[in-house]
């Protein structure tokens, strides 16, 4: 009995000093070059295209309280968005560039207000965009 003992601590410990030089533990794994970081340009530019396919762009100076009120879709840099989670298709985020979709509630001379609604709920989640990150505008007539 005792020598069954020693033999599977003898085993047991020659397992350990195996693993131990073989090197089991946890390696860092290498990027390898062909490996993509986030979305190409290309690939932005063709959801915004799909995305805002029938609207016009308009440029964030030629933005006026006329055009609050109608269906948007805004490009911009990405953000971290405020609690709480936006609604469902509201907002897409591809890399650096965040597309947001909803109607524009509000301008002003720091930031666009785009809302949407929560399909059950009946209530809205406002988003603010800062000037500076927008990238481009589009509008529904």
């Amino acid at each position: 009995m005792i020598c069954d003992l020693r033999i599977g601590v003898a085993s047991l410990a020659g397992t350990l000093v195996l693993l131990a030089l073989l090197g089991c533990g946890k390696k860092e794994r290498e990027p390898a070059a062909s490996e993509a970081v986030g979305p190409s340009a290309a690939e932005i530019a063709a959801a915004r295209d799909g995305l805002t396919r029938g609207m016009q762009r308009v440029g964030v100076d030629k933005l006026t309280t006329a055009h609050v009120g109608r269906r948007c879709v805004v490009a911009a840099r990405s953000t971290p968005i405020p609690p709480p989670p936006p609604p469902l298709g509201m907002v897409r985020i591809m890399g650096s560039t965040t597309f947001y979709m909803g109607q524009l509630s509000d301008i002003s001379p720091e930031a666009v207000k785009i809302g949407a609604a929560y399909p059950t709920s009946g209530n809205r989640k406002y988003v603010d965009i800062a000037r500076g990150d927008i990238q481009s505008i589009h509008l529904s007539d």
